[in-house]
Order: C-alpha cells, then structure tokens, then sequence
C-alpha cells in the first residue's frame, strides 16, 4: 500500500510541477490574498481531482468504449477558457489604468476558483486513464479498491504539495517584484486564450 501512495504522490508532484494555469494562479493567489487563500485554492483542486482520478481507474473501460463523452467535455470548455482567459487579460490591462476593479477571472474566492479551474481541465481524466494503464502494465498498480484509494491519496498529496510550493513563491519572492503580479495575470490568460485555440484546433 505504501508504494501505490508514493507511486501516486510522486507522478501527481511531477506531473504538477511543469508551469500552468493551476499552479501559476497558486502564486497569483498567495501573492494577492496570502497562504491561507492558497489552502481553500487547493482544496478547489483536490476535491476535483479525487473524482477525475476516481473516474479515470474505476470506469477506464467506460471512457474508452465512449469517447464522444471526453469529446463533449472537450467542447464545452472552449468558451470557459476564453471566457477567463480574456477576464485575466483584462484584469492585466487594468493593472496599468486602475487597479480599483476585479474582472470575471479574479471575482471567484479561491475554493469555487479551484473547483471551476481543475474541472476545467479536459487532460485530467485522459492523463490518469494513460497513466494508470502504463502502471498496470509495468506491475506497479494493481486494480484493487484499497491499492487504488491509496494511489489516488498519494496523487492528491501530490499534487497539494505542487500547489504549496507554488503559492510560497508567489507569497515569498513574487512580493518583492510588484510588476510581476500584472505578468502573471496577463501570462494566465495567455495560456487560457491558447488553450482554447489548441482545443479548437484539435477538434
């Protein structure tokens, strides 16, 4: 059991640590409202996640046999993207006039906010089912519920631990380099705007 929770923490913390929309609006979060927000952020997430990965190692077979469901998924979150995207753009751009008003992306409190952008994620649920056939094939995870709670325990620390290491660098070194806040919200809905784009473009 100890193996199938550290097999888990250690692909979800790898997983998590490349730059994205989760882990960067983990430091915009701690640099604009501090660690405490970050914690309600990440439990957003994991709450999410649990599912996502629930769903991936319990109805693999489901996902396979039907895939115009992940298909659906895939469309609907077009307009979400471009819909934060374009308020974190916004968001930057009122920065340099005034800083007095909040845009739709920066409006949510960090659990709806947490909730909304891990759900938003149409990779989750195809990484794990990829992963999990990829371990079982190698012998690492066996397909028992208690194995498989444990697995998803350890992605969840995982990926708790990603968010916080994040949200320290926004808290710690973000503070002492004020312009950086107004990058990070552009550089967010950047990667919305793209994301949406890449989406489109591979359906």
């Amino acid at each position: 059991m100890l193996h199938h929770f550290l097999l888990g923490l250690l692909v979800s913390f790898l997983g998590a640590l490349p730059l994205g929309v989760l882990n960067l609006t983990a430091a915009d979060i701690a640099l604009k409202k501090g660690m405490s927000a970050v914690w309600w952020f990440a439990l957003g997430v994991l709450l999410v996640e649990y599912i996502q990965a629930f769903i991936a190692l319990q109805f693999s077979s489901f996902l396979i046999q039907n895939p115009q469901v992940e298909q659906y998924i895939q469309w609907a979150v077009i307009p979400l993207f471009l819909i934060l995207g374009i308020g974190y753009l916004s968001a930057a751009w009122r920065k340099n006039k005034t800083p007095s008003k909040k845009t739709r992306g920066e409006k949510l409190s960090p659990f709806p906010k947490g909730v909304l952008l891990s759900a938003a994620n149409p990779l989750a649920i195809p990484f794990w089912l990829g992963m999990a056939t990829y371990l079982e094939q190698q012998q690492l995870l066996v397909f028992k519920t208690v194995y498989i709670h444990t697995f998803i325990l350890g992605i969840i620390v995982g990926t708790l631990g990603a968010l916080l290491l994040f949200g320290c660098l926004g808290n710690h070194f973000l503070k002492r380099f004020p312009k950086i806040n107004q990058r990070i919200s552009l550089l967010i809905g950047l990667i919305f705007i793209g994301m949406a784009v890449i989406q489109l473009l591979k359906l």
